[in-house]
């Protein structure tokens, strides 16, 4: 398994199983329901190791929730923010999880008629 793929669902199970909202791996939100998709949307190497076989990285995850009630969008951005700055050490195939965090707060993305959208981008410091 590639090493951020394996980070990322490894996190975004983790929020799952810690906050119950139920996180799709997805580049789309369902179009005429509610949900919370997770999306790897980049990262930056942070450094190899002088034998290049091994090195660090932060991998950026988007978060989205779409919901009738706004309350719930936002609460599960926030949900699955708190859950993520807790990560640490999480040891995989391919991949160590070093730690996570939130880089901001939740943002509010709009509205579309009928659902209200928040986003949230998370960090993961991974090494492998």
């Amino acid at each position: 398994m590639i090493p951020q793929v394996e980070a990322f669902e490894a996190v975004v199970a983790l929020a799952k199983g810690e906050t119950g909202v139920d996180i799709k791996l997805s580049t789309q939100l369902p179009a005429n329901s509610s949900g919370t998709t997770a999306e790897l949307t980049g990262g930056m190497p942070k450094g190899r190791y002088l034998n290049k076989q091994h090195g660090k990285e932060t991998v950026t995850v988007l978060f989205l929730s779409k919901d009738e009630s706004q309350k719930t969008a936002l609460e599960n951005v926030c949900a699955i923010g708190n859950c993520i700055d807790t990560v640490t050490n999480i040891f995989g195939q391919t991949v160590n999880v070093l730690s996570a965090g939130k880089q901001g707060g939740p943002a509010y993305v709009g509205y579309d008629g009928k659902f209200y959208v928040y986003s949230l981008i998370t960090e993961i410091f991974i090494s492998f």
